[in-house]
């Protein structure tokens, strides 16, 4: 669509908000709903552009479903019985990761189409480990894939995105038979895998682990009770280090047990202290933000392992790293990751968010620190993950209108 342009100025952000729920989690308790092949209501799902592409496409895949104020109801009865669909996945990286397996379970051929953002990101993992077996043809901005999995010996790539293991866990118990996956390269993200292994639990789906290889029995199906439900630390990020800004935001009382970048917290009250060498390899989502508050911070700091935020929605280590820069911060781009030294004070800037939805969001909180005023280009990316950011952020004060 057309670029929206916003300005923000200084403010003091103030008040309760209203946490969106784990992005992560409602992608997959939307699939395993679907899979589980009857009717069901969930509830507190993130209703935003990456669960809606997730909805879409198992909606073209014969589901259905209809959004009830705070609740879900999902159909999946029909799943499967649709004619060869093309699929809509917009930017949506887990939507096309997780889906491409779960399609293969059932032989043909499979249309997705998608974002720029999107056809950019990698699928090579999935190539490499389905090759013999399926075919992936990129037409622009289309992906074809054709074949179907059977049972066997996987073999997978771990060390770019969890979503491939997630994805091919989620699709591997509906064979026919039972396969063996196992994982190259060591797994990045491992928090999300375990989100993942721990929905399919509350599927009643029964997948055995030996540190890296799975071993899936075939003949299974999906039978998801909907316990699990948290809100999104990576949104709650942002807050956090609002506050550790100055400002003065609360929110429910959260709690997670698998999302990694909870880990803000303890981060924020260290870097207080003294410099600090952070791995980012299980949380790259929390790096624009986490490096809005080491710009920010006395010390200096180093993030490591942040080497595959090139394949985010932007290339999120540079964009990153241009956006900090534009507002005067004292910030380098290494090998793997940002070398940063605190400096007292941000300048307003014009910056792009690069169309990523978390580069936007830090660039609103930067700017109400920051001295004069800032223009964020294209800013609608937020709805990515957090639809209702501005409106939030202006109810907290946040002063800052379209351009």
């Amino acid at each position: 669509g057309d670029c929206v342009n916003y300005i923000f100025y200084p403010s003091h952000l103030k008040g309760q908000v209203d946490l969106p729920s784990s992005k992560s989690l409602s992608h997959r308790r939307i699939i395993a709903g679907m899979l589980s092949k009857r009717e069901m209501v969930l509830s507190h799902v993130l209703k935003c552009d990456d669960t809606i592409a997730t909805l879409e496409a198992l909606k073209a895949l014969g589901g259905q479903y209809q959004w009830q104020n705070q609740n879900l109801w999902l159909d999946g009865r029909r799943l499967f019985h649709a004619d060869k669909p093309c699929m809509c996945v917009k930017a949506s990286a887990s939507t096309l990761r997780f889906l491409i397996p779960i399609c293969l379970t059932q032989a043909g051929t499979y249309v997705f189409e998608m974002a720029d953002s999107l056809a950019r990101r990698s699928i090579v993992p999935y190539i490499e480990a389905l090759k013999g077996q399926v075919t992936f043809v990129y037409q622009g901005h289309r992906l074809i894939v054709t074949g179907k999995l059977t049972g066997g010996h996987y073999v997978l790539d771990g060390s770019s995105s969890s979503q491939f293991i997630s994805g091919m866990l989620m699709a591997l118990p509906l064979l026919n038979q039972d396969s063996i996956l196992t994982i190259q390269n060591g797994r990045v993200s491992k928090p999300y895998i375990a989100l993942t292994t721990s929905i399919l639990k509350a599927a009643h789906l029964k997948i055995e682990q030996h540190q890296e290889t799975y071993h899936i029995s075939g003949f299974q199906s999906y039978r998801f009770e909907d316990t699990l439900n948290e809100y999104d630390a990576s949104s709650l990020a942002f807050l956090a280090v609002a506050n550790y800004l100055g400002h003065q935001i609360s929110w429910q009382n959260f709690e997670t047990q698998y999302q990694a970048d909870a880990k803000i917290f303890e981060i924020l009250d260290e870097i207080k202290t003294h410099d600090i060498s952070i791995n980012v390899k299980d949380m790259p989502d929390l790096v624009p933000i986490l490096s809005l508050a080491l710009a920010l911070s006395p010390y200096r700091y180093e993030l490591t392992h942040a080497k595959r935020l090139k394949d985010k929605e932007s290339n999120r280590l540079e964009s990153t790293y241009l956006a900090l820069k534009a507002m005067g911060a004292d910030i380098q781009m290494t090998e793997d990751g940002l070398m940063i030294r605190g400096v007292k004070k941000l300048k307003g800037a014009q910056i792009s968010s690069y169309q990523d939805h978390r580069i936007a969001m830090m660039v609103a909180i930067a700017a109400s620190v920051a001295e004069g005023e800032t223009v964020l280009l294209d800013g609608d990316c937020v709805a990515k993950s957090w639809p209702e950011f501005y409106h939030d952020y202006q109810m907290l004060g946040g002063e800052m209108h379209e351009l």
